[in-house]
């Protein structure tokens, strides 16, 4: 620190420390009272939500302590530790999770209305890793600022938080931060009804991967609503499935679906 400070106020930079499994500060109290103990503008704390079962306590005590000391917290949701499977047993490992909001085990609740609590009106930075396929943020930056129920996001707009102004947890937060299967699907016969496209297309139409949308479009297919053109290897829905199965109009569009056995019999 002693070669540190000088050269952030020299250079008019910042730094917050930001608490990590296995790192060299690995609780909320160590990193805060860090802070305190150097004493510096130029250093501050940073809040990571999925490391919450590593920092120490709850999460309202987490916030409750680092209260004034920070202005930058990163949401994603994670599973507690113990749900981990390691194998071979007795490995030494921190392994936490950056999934989005809703599909883990973090209590959103208590989180939210600890950062009300805590009079928090900083920077919200979504940090989830791997699962982008069920995120949904309008483009632009990633780093939001709340401001009462919502988010303003850096060059302006605003995107609904989980939470409502009195830092309760809205009934429809995973609805609003999560793709479902049925959504996903019923999103691609929309995409496919405007226009033929292929695997690839579809994939960036759903912001999926290829293999994700491949999988949903042989269901579909299996299913009748959507056919495939083997000369094309375009796909494009099946109209008159939608109104009835079975009907001969399917026929005039000129893509069969794939044929589905009937039952078997035993005698």
């Amino acid at each position: 620190m002693e070669t540190l400070l000088p050269a952030l106020d020299r250079e008019g930079v910042s730094v917050a420390i930001e608490p990590h499994p296995w790192d060299f500060v690995e609780t909320t109290k160590a990193a805060v009272d860090l802070v305190h103990a150097v004493g510096s503008p130029r250093l501050s704390y940073l809040h990571c939500v999925p490391h919450t079962y590593y920092l120490g306590g709850s999460a309202a005590e987490q916030i409750a302590y680092a209260s004034g000391c920070f202005d930058h917290a990163h949401v994603a949701d994670t599973y507690r530790p113990e749900r981990t499977i390691v194998n071979p047993p007795g490995l030494q490992s921190r392994i936490h999770q950056h999934f989005d909001i809703g599909r883990a085990e973090v209590d959103w609740a208590q989180t939210a209305k600890a950062f009300r609590t805590a009079r928090f009106d900083g920077i919200l930075t979504v940090q989830v890793f791997g699962w982008t396929n069920g995120l949904r943020i309008p483009s632009g930056s990633t780093a939001m600022r709340r401001s009462g129920s919502s988010v303003r996001q850096k060059g302006g707009g605003k995107v609904g938080l989980p939470w409502d102004p009195d830092g309760d947890l809205l009934p429809d937060a995973v609805s609003r931060t999560s793709v479902s299967p049925i959504q996903r699907a019923l999103r691609a016969i929309e995409v496919l009804a405007a226009d033929s496209l292929t695997a690839a297309e579809v994939a960036r139409e759903l912001d999926v991967n290829r293999s994700t949308a491949l999988r949903l479009l042989a269901e579909l297919v299996i299913t009748g609503y959507v056919a495939r053109d083997p000369a094309t290897k375009r796909y494009a829905t099946v109209p008159v499935q939608i109104l009835r199965p079975g009907r001969p109009e399917r026929a005039a569009c000129g893509l069969e679906p794939a044929h589905r056995p009937g039952p078997v019999s035993h005698s």
